[in-house]
Order: structure tokens, then C-alpha cells, then sequence
């Protein structure tokens, strides 16, 4: 309960809590993803065949954060730009971090009988120190002579 007297003087009555207090916190969280991915197919002559893939991904986050408290000695308004400056405190964070990563093959073929396979893949990460926050992983080659003694 509240008593209010003349001239703009306040006696406050009682308080549920004593002091009261207000916690406010606001915080937002973006994630943007983008994937994407390119095929390609196509035989020269009859003899040469040739196939492609490329795959991409990359995620990016951003999170924000603010906080305030105040203690209140009239509970009336609780905003926090209504409270007493004694035990006040405010605060706020933020973060981001990103990732992208490539994959890749290559696949050729000569009149079906000899075939070559080229794979590869990249992949970057801000959670890493930045002289190695990106790498790639070895690449691979296959070849498969296989094919070849089937036919002759």
C-alpha cells in the first residue's frame, strides 16, 4: 500500500518485499544457413565420360544480450529507470561464429573401361585460432583398372 501526501512526498506503507527488485533481460539469437550444390554430366564422343559435384554449406550466428536490475523502494512503476542507484547493476554479451565447408568429386571414364575418381573437401570454422580456422582434408584419387580386364 501505497500513501500519497501533498507536495509529491511518498510514504511508502508496505512493501512486499523489502526492498523489491526487477530483473530484465533481453537477448536475440540469429542463424543464417545457405547450402548449395552443382552437378555437372556430360560425354564427349562417345568415349569420354565426365561427371562433376560441388556441395557448399556455410552457417553464420549472431547472439546479443542485455540485462538490467534495480531495487525499488515504491513498487508502483516497475521500470527499471525507476529505481533507486543503490545495488544497480547492468550487463550485456555477444558472440559470433561462422562455419563453411566445400566438398567435391570428379569422376572420368574412358569408353567405360578406365575410370579415375577425384574427391576433395575444404572446411573453415571461426571456433578455431585464426591461423587455422580452415583446412582441407587430403584428396583423394581413385583409379580402377578393374573395368579394364572385364573387357579385354
Amino acid at each position: 500500500m501505497l500513501t500519497i501526501k501533498a507536495a509529491d512526498q511518498y510514504n511508502v506503507v508496505y512493501t512486499g518485499f523489502n526492498p523489491s527488485n526487477l530483473k530484465r533481460a533481453v537477448w536475440n539469437l540469429e542463424t543464417y544457413m545457405m547450402q548449395a550444390s552443382i552437378n555437372y554430366e556430360r560425354t564427349f564422343g562417345n568415349l569420354h565420360h565426365v561427371k562433376g559435384l560441388l556441395l557448399s554449406e556455410t552457417t553464420k550466428e549472431n547472439y546479443r544480450e542485455l540485462d538490467g536490475f534495480r531495487e525499488f523502494a515504491i513498487d508502483a512503476i516497475p521500470e527499471l529507470d525507476n529505481g533507486n542507484d543503490k545495488n544497480k547493476t547492468n550487463g550485456g554479451n555477444s558472440w559470433q561464429e561462422g562455419r563453411i565447408g566445400y566438398v567435391g568429386r570428379v569422376d572420368y571414364d574412358y569408353a567405360g573401361r578406365y575410370l579415375v575418381e577425384f574427391s576433395f573437401r575444404y572446411d573453415g570454422s571461426s571456433k578455431f585460432a585464426k591461423e587455422k580456422n580452415a583446412g582441407a582434408s587430403s584428396p583423394r584419387c581413385r583409379q580402377d583398372g578393374a573395368l579394364a580386364k572385364r573387357h579385354l
